[in-house]
This record gives structure tokens, sequence and C-alpha cells, in this order.
């Protein structure tokens, strides 16, 4: 069309072949810019908080990048094509996966620093005493992505399989290449600083947070009390908008030029299809004219109905045909025929030219004759063989009915003066004909609107199942690995008002759930919780509030730049053109930052104050008594540097 163009018209391409076609380009952009942007940034996050970014990021990223190839090529083995959600994810997936190198990192310099261990003990030692808690954060972040893989819509589960695929691919890469990798390459001889990262602001902190435990805990508590009581309050609706318009990228020229053409021409701009099936050609034909005659309901035309189109539109209903033959008069056709050729010639015409017409009218009356059936859709003309109706038909029938075999089954299109892509138009369509084809036998409501309530339908009954699915999961998970009740559920607290932030922010922005940000929930109690385990992880090393307290600094600069990865990583799908994907990433971006912020005023007060309470006493113990020495020597060790 552009290269015949000579006349410099305006040209605007629409239809389903055109909007993939814009889709398939603006997301596989959105998949290339979005994972080389993550890491750029990524880069910079590391270049802004460490002291030696170099040697940190490309330390960090090899675990990460491997698990992103293993996962993808993986995921390529059986799945030749990806959707929309899984092919721009890998960005998101490389700010969760680069988490497991940054905590081995923080540990084993603190590792090196404090007994000045050769890289090769280091790494040894960083591996034994991080494995489980490194494995038990995988492992609730998985549960978080395999929640998701059962649900029922393919986009949402392509993107759980494709998650899972990724971070057991970053986590097996940050338990044995890595190590391997820094007994190889790191030469350095003696650490003269501990975690090169530069949080020295962040001790202060914590003897800020010990020294007013109560206090900040109580205010937290109130904070998050007034944001519950703002949620239950507040007018806007948190019902799903399963809009599969959102799918599509935005700007979408073919988009726009569809609903231009359907203004412009009178189109009715929304529609629904009915699939209809039947016994025998006629049983179908005559589903066909009830269909026609339900349609009639005063509630239909209410509800914005146009009108129909399908092979009721075209063939009488064979019961009225039969009614209608019965009870005609065998000798009327020849009769009438007669008539005709009498009254000409008693007219004084010759009668010749009448026979033509005499005959049309003897086949007309002809009860005999057969009145138009399926079958006549499907008939050839006997100069050239071709199929006379073949337009007709390709639109109504079945392609079996189009090859020669007997119609069983047809399409109903049904027209109405609204889109249906948003909710109230298509609530209302769809009860309508729901309620006239209450009873018709054969009836099958099809269409992208009905697909639409469908999806919506299965992912509103589907999301408290895969959200109690996650967190019975991850509460398992925490408990076989703390081997504590108190404290596993201490480790969802930060994540429980990470959640309440999330929706208050949803009613407060008036961002309904979509059929891709529903699944934020068992996304966050994944990703969330693995800062608390790594934060409880340093309070049952500790054997103090005094070692907490020194602990805190490498700690908490090693979960701050976790969530920095992390938003760096869903942050980048706040960027893409899909509006879907993009309102998960401003989701999970608020939750994570909120989480942050709920374990520093939360989390970390109530550990002090369990270590205010057990202090003297051996806690941490069972961590092993070498590691505990050596976490506690590195402490002191960097209490002194900061």
């Amino acid at each position: 069309a552009g290269e015949a163009n000579a006349s410099l018209l305006t040209i605007d391409v629409a239809g389903a072949y055109a909007i993939a076609a814009h889709s398939v380009d603006a997301i596989r952009h959105d998949s290339i810019v979005g994972t080389n942007v993550t890491i750029v940034a990524i880069a910079a996050v590391f270049v802004l908080l460490y002291r030696r970014p170099v040697r940190q990021f490309a330390f960090a990223f090899v675990p990460m990048a491997i698990g992103l190839v293993l996962g993808f090529g993986a995921y390529a083995l059986f799945h030749p094509t990806f959707t929309p959600l899984a092919a721009v994810v890998g960005g998101a997936l490389g700010g969760v996966g680069i988490d497991y190198g940054v905590f081995f990192l923080a540990h084993y310099d603190r590792a090196r620093h404090a007994a000045g261990a050769t890289n090769e003990s280091a790494a040894r030692d960083t591996l034994r005493h991080l494995r489980w808690p490194l494995f038990a954060a995988w492992a609730t972040s998985v549960i978080g992505f395999l929640a998701i893989a059962f649900s029922p819509v393919r986009i949402l589960r392509d993107f759980a399989i494709l998650g899972t695929l990724a971070l057991l691919g970053a986590y097996l890469a940050a338990v044995t290449v890595l190590p391997a990798a820094l007994a190889l390459l790191d030469r350095r001889r003696r650490i003269t600083a501990v975690a090169p990262a530069r949080f020295g602001a962040l001790a202060p902190i914590g003897r800020l947070i010990a020294a007013h435990p109560k206090a900040i805990l109580a205010t937290s508590i109130g904070v998050w009390i007034a944001l519950v009581a703002g949620f239950a309050v507040g007018d806007a609706s948190l019902l799903p908008d399963a809009n599969l318009l959102s799918l599509h990228p935005q700007p979408n020229p073919p988009l726009d030029a569809q609903r231009r053409i359907a203004s412009r021409m009178g189109i009715s701009p929304g529609s629904a299809q009915l699939y209809l099936t039947g016994d025998s050609p006629e049983a179908l034909l005559r589903t066909a004219h009830e269909v026609d005659r339900t349609l009639a309901d005063p509630r239909m035309k209410a509800a914005g109905f146009t009108g129909s189109f399908g092979i009721a539109s075209l063939l009488p209903d064979p019961a009225t045909s039969a009614r209608r033959r019965a009870a005609i008069d065998p000798a009327l056709a020849d009769r009438a025929a007669k008539d005709l050729l009498d009254a000409a010639a008693a007219a004084g015409f010759q009668t010749d030219p009448f026979q033509a017409s005499a005959n049309f009218i003897r086949t007309l009356l002809e009860p005999t004759t057969p009145a138009p059936g399926l079958h006549t859709l499907q008939t050839r003309s006997e100069s050239d063989g071709r199929r006379t109706y073949a337009d007709v038909a390709q639109l109504l029938l079945s392609h079996d009915a189009i090859a020669g075999g007997e119609p069983r089954d047809a399409l109903v299109m049904v027209f109405f003066d609204n889109p249906l892509d948003r909710r109230a138009p298509r609530d209302a369509a769809l009860h309508a004909l729901h309620t006239a084809l209450d009873g018709v036998p054969g009836v099958v409501i099809t269409g992208m609107s009905a697909i639409n309530d469908n999806v919506e339908a299965s992912i509103y009954r589907d999301l408290p199942k895969l959200v109690a699915f996650a967190i019975a999961g991850i509460a398992l998970t925490l408990w076989l690995h703390f081997r504590s009740l108190g404290l596993a559920l201490l480790a969802v607290l930060p994540t429980i008002v990470s959640i309440t932030v999330v929706l208050t922010f949803m009613r407060v922005a008036a961002l309904p759930l979509d059929i891709v940000n529903m699944v934020m929930v068992p996304l966050l109690l994944g990703i969330d919780v693995d800062y608390s385990i790594l934060t409880i992880s340093a309070y049952r090393a500790a054997r103090s509030r005094a070692g907490l307290v020194r602990a805190f600094p490498t700690t908490a600069a090693a979960v701050a730049t976790c969530v920095a990865t992390t938003l760096v990583g869903f942050g980048s799908l706040v960027t893409t053109s899909v509006p879907a994907v993009r309102s998960l990433g401003m989701l999970i971006t608020v939750g994570v930052v909120s989480c942050l912020v709920a374990s520093m005023t939360v989390l970390w007060p109530i550990l002090f104050l369990m270590a205010k309470r057990d202090d003297g006493s051996t806690a941490g113990a069972g961590e092993g008594g070498e590691d505990s020495e050596l976490h506690a020597s590195g402490d002191i060790a960097e209490a002194g540097a900061a």
C-alpha cells in the first residue's frame, strides 16, 4: 500500500493481521530494550552502591545471566513462541535473580576480611553458611511463581513457568559457578575493608532502631492501621477489569483505525458470536431460526442489540416451509400457470413470450420443489464447478461443511451499538444474550467479549486459590528452614504490610485489578519474603543485641541492594508499551519499596527487642560454632571500618 501510494493518500491499515503485526514489533522492541536497559541500570546501581563496582557487578552478574539463558533456553525447548508478558519479563527476572549473587558476595567479602581467609576457603565457608538461607530464599520466590503456574490463563502460566526456570538457573549458578569463579579469579591477597558497599550511614540508623525499637514499632503499627482503615472506607473498586485490549501495545494505530472505520462507516462497534450445533442440517437451521426469534427480546434492544447475521438471515425455517407447502393446493401450480397463459391469449398477446413466466410460477408454487436449505450454500455451478455461494458459506459454515460434509454447526454474528471491550457494556450485552438464549439447546456464546468475561471469571475464581497455595507453600518452607513458627510468622510480616500498602495504593489511584496485575500478590509473597529470610538469618547468627547492631549495616546494605535491583528489574516493565504489563511493574515496585520500609520499621525493631530479651544468651548457636564466630568477628571488624 505504501509503495502504491503515489497520490500521497493517508492510509490506515486495520484488522486482526495488522494489529498482530504491530503487537509483535512493539513487544519485541520492549523485550530487547527492557532487558538491555535493566542490565545497564543494575550496573549503575552497583556503581552507586559499591566502592569496587566493576568487580562486584561482574561476579554478581554471572549467575543472573546464566539463569536467564538457562531459563529462556529450557522454555524454548517446549514453547517456540512467547506470550506478551513472558516476552518482556527478562529484565524483571534479572533484577530478582541477581539477589543470590549479591548476598553470596556480601558474606564472602566479610569472611575474607574477618579471618584473612583465602579466596578458596572463604568461598567454601560462605557456601556452607548460606546454602540453606539461599535455598529458602529461592524456594519462596519459586513458590510465588508456581502458584501462578496453576492459572487457567496461558499468558500467566507461561510467565510463571519462565520465571521458575530462570530463577532455578540463577540459584544453581549462584551455588556452583559463583563459588568456583571466586576461587579461581579472585586474586586479592587480603581484603582491607569489609563489604565494599557505600553504606557507612546505615550504622547510625541501626543504632537508632536499636535504641528506640518500641517507639518505632508503635508508630509503624499506627500507620499500618490507618492504611487498613483507609482501604476499608475507600470508594474506588478493585473489581477485575479483564479488558483484553490492555494486552495490546499502546499506542496502537491499527486498533485506532479499526474504531475510526466503525464510526465513519456506521458499523456496529461491538459484536459477539453464537456457535450453533445440530444433529442434522434441518435441526441446525431450525435452531438458527429459534435463535433469531429469541434475539427479538426487548431486553436485547435495551442492551444495545442492533441486529444479527447468520444462516437464518438467508434460508427459510424448515418447519415454516413444511407448513406452507402442506397448505398449497397441488393443482395450484398448473392452474396458475395456465391462467397466466389464458389471460395473455384473451388479451390478444402471443403466449410464447409468457412461457418462461408461467414456468417460474409453476416452480414457485409447486409443493414438491424443495425449499432452499443449507445444501444450497454448498451447490456448485454446472459450468465451472465453483460454489455459487462460496463467500457466504465460508463466513457462516464450518470448514468440513465447506469441503462438502454435512453441515452440523454454524456461526451467528450479533452486533451491538457500543464497543464491548469495557466492563459495563460487555456485562449488559452478555447478560442479555444469556437471558434471551436460556433454554435454547445447541447454542454457545463466544467471541472476544465472551472470552474476556470467561477469563475474568476464571482469574477471579482462582486467585484466592493461587494466593492460598503461595501462602501455604511459603509458610511450610519458612517453618522447615527456621524450625520455629514464631520466626516463620515474623518473616512474612513485612510482606503483609507491603500487600496492604499496594492495595491501598490501588484504591487511592483508582487502579483496578486486570488480567495481569492480579498475580502481584503471590509474586510479592515470594519476592519480599527473601529479604526477611536473610535478615532473620543475621539475627540468628548474632550472639547479642550488640552483635545485631554490628550486623545491621552489612545485612541492610545487601537487602537494600537486592531491593534496588528488583526495582530496576520490575521497574523496567513500567516502560513497556503493554498497559497490563505496565500496571504489574508499577504495583511490584510499590510493593518492594514498602517491604523495605516495613523491614526497617517493623522487622528490625522486633528483632532488636528479641535480641535484648535474649541478651547474654547463645542466640544463633544453631548456625554452627565456626560460622557464628566468623560472622561475629566479621561484624566487629566491619564496625571498626565503619
